[in-house]
């Protein structure tokens, strides 16, 4: 019973305080804690620290019904879905299947429409920085097509830097997967510009939540000018300096 009240009262430290070790020392508490308290305790990582780990692990368990959970693909598609906007590489690829599966029966099909008109996205920040809010940020549970997410995944992880989720390689099925997907070639040409807008969007909310507003409007308009092309010499010189910019502030983090 005391083990018991320590958890509950554990539990409501957590929830109100969720800066507690980063979300980190979860599994390391499931001796004190009942499975319906781990459970909670990784939804408010999810969700209100932007977990990307605890955003996988309740999205396998809702696909799945495993670890206490009943099976429910609506919450599976949305914990994916948090993680995939993260950038995660392996979310990516298993939103895009699970899409793909969804999509082959009317059934199916009316999970995901209504999927789409039922989720709300959380309150955060993806980088966690501050409290600005990056204005760009339109994450409501909308469907990424799963072409889209494919081409996403299958990015070199050296070229994701700046993406919240630290899961950047690719599973090994992606490339197949690509080359395998029944699309034309107009469709392709509007979904490979549909990730470009994708990536531009996550380097945007990356340089948001680390510069200052005077020097993210410089950088966005070195980078993405109102009018005209931009610079690539000083769009290039813009993005290294950047990059130090955000390593250096993960550093002290």
């Amino acid at each position: 019973m005391k083990i018991r009240s320590f958890g509950i009262v554990l539990v409501s430290l957590f929830v109100s305080h969720m800066a507690f070790a980063a979300c980190d020392g979860v599994d390391k508490l499931r001796g004190f804690l009942t499975p319906q308290q781990v459970h909670q305790m990784y939804e408010s990582c999810a969700k209100l620290s932007n977990d990307d780990d605890s955003q996988v692990i309740l999205a396998r368990r809702y696909a799945l019904g495993t670890d206490g959970v009943k099976k429910d693909l609506q919450q599976a598609l949305y914990y994916y879905q948090l993680s995939a906007d993260n950038g995660n590489a392996e979310s990516q690829a298993q939103l895009a299947k699970l899409y793909m599966e969804l999509d082959r029966t009317p059934a199916t099909r009316k999970l995901l429409s209504n999927y789409t008109k039922s989720i709300v996205a959380p309150d955060y920040n993806s980088h966690g920085m501050n409290k600005r809010q990056f204005p760009e940020q339109r994450f409501k549970g909308e469907l990424v097509h799963p072409y889209t997410l494919l081409l996403l995944a299958s990015e070199r992880a050296e070229n994701k830097w700046y993406y919240p989720s630290k899961v950047r390689q690719a599973p090994g099925y992606v490339n197949s997967l690509l080359q395998s997907y029944p699309i034309d070639d107009a469709k392709k040409q509007k979904l490979m510009a549909e990730a470009s807008a994708w990536k531009k969007r996550k380097l945007l909310e990356a340089a948001f939540y680390v510069l200052s507003e005077s020097e993210y409007e410089t950088f966005k308009q070195t980078l993405y000018p109102t009018s005209g092309k931009a610079d690539q010499f000083q769009r290039n010189a813009a993005l290294k300096a950047f990059r130090k910019r955000y390593d250096d502030y993960h550093k002290g983090q």
